[in-house]
């Protein structure tokens, strides 16, 4: 099972069983896809509704940090996850009728209120639990929309990489049937690469990179020889005009 497999498969296990746990499990399991996939934005967003309210300030956010695959934390651009993420848990989480006041409870302390003490008896009690059922609603919701989202996104992709994994898997056995070296010329051109990366701090180094090139001009140009067997000894138009030689 490969990467995008593997994504997949936990998307679909959290879309399946989402109605079967507690809301909370649901949300933990987005973030982890989330920080899996490189959205940053998510993770942080549906991780702040995991956050309780007690504790120490820098260790939760540390811990939202930590699901970040960026190195954009505390940049104050509005675009920044940390700081976007944010800005719309605090608008979800603010109290309308209380302008500035914030209900930071976490989703488990949430379901704790709503489940086990409702306080419906009193006008003012029903309003609060509505309020807490609120909030969970609209993280259900949420979460249950990336979920789907990131399905469709990265079901698309694991067909696609199935299909040319297929195609891929048969034209690397052609070729290393035909052209048992290639592989070691691939080789030799990512470690070519790598030593013009690191020549010096100022760029790449020109002669490791010739040299890259010039494994490059050789893989293609057996691969055409085994594809396209040249005629009579000559090289083909394609190598020719690829090389630059025609």
């Amino acid at each position: 099972m490969d990467a995008t497999e593997h994504i997949v498969a936990l998307i679909r296990r959290a879309l399946d069983e989402f109605d079967d746990h507690p809301l909370h499990v649901s949300v933990r399991r987005a973030v982890r896809i989330a920080s899996l996939i490189g959205d940053s934005h998510a993770a942080v967003r549906l991780g702040l509704d995991l956050q309780g309210r007690e504790g120490d300030p820098s260790q939760h956010r540390g811990d939202m940090q930590r699901l970040m695959t960026d190195s954009r934390w505390g940049d104050r651009e509005e675009t920044s996850p940390d700081v976007s993420a944010m800005r719309e848990y605090l608008k979800d989480r603010e109290k309308s009728d209380e302008p500035g006041m914030v209900l930071d409870q976490s989703l488990s302390d949430i379901e704790y209120l709503t489940e086990r003490l409702p306080s419906t008896n009193t006008a003012a009690g029903f309003k609060a639990n509505m309020t807490l059922r609120g909030i969970q609603d609209r993280a259900r919701l949420r979460t249950f929309s990336y979920l789907v989202a990131w399905e469709r996104r990265f079901g698309y992709t694991s067909v696609n990489e199935s299909i040319f994994g297929n195609y891929k898997a048969e034209v690397d056995k052609m070729l290393a049937e035909g052209v048992p070296d290639l592989v070691e010329k691939f080789t030799a051109v990512y470690r070519r690469l790598n030593e013009a990366a690191t020549r010096t701090p100022e760029g790449p180094g020109a002669e490791e990179l010739s040299q890259a090139l010039t494994t490059c001009r050789r893989i293609l140009e057996a691969v055409v020889d085994h594809v396209l067997p040249a005629v009579a000894s000559r090289p083909s138009a394609l190598v020719r005009s690829v090389s630059g030689t025609g």
